[in-house]
């Protein structure tokens, strides 16, 4: 899980401005990260920091970033560029 936090850190540090600009409470923002379900066959840790900016686009109601991802055959991964 501490390697999950970087991931998910990571994603929210991306659209910060983003959450600020759209959120009520401004700098006063908390998030807080109850728990995370994913499925298992198909986790990778990169993808955290995609699936937490798209869940913030959401609930804080700006259009999520494009991210190009693709699929490293070789190295069985994929390969998220922001």
């Amino acid at each position: 899980m501490e390697e999950d936090i970087i991931f998910l850190n990571k994603g929210l540090s991306k659209v910060e401005d983003l959450i600020l600009k759209n959120s009520p409470y401004k700098n006063n923002t908390l998030i807080f990260v109850d728990s995370i379900t994913i499925a298992p066959s198909d986790f990778q840790e990169e993808g955290l920091t995609a699936a937490i900016m798209e869940w913030a686009a959401k609930a804080f109601n700006f259009e999520k970033p494009e991210i190009k991802v693709d699929y490293n055959q070789k190295n069985n991964k994929y390969e998220f560029y922001y």
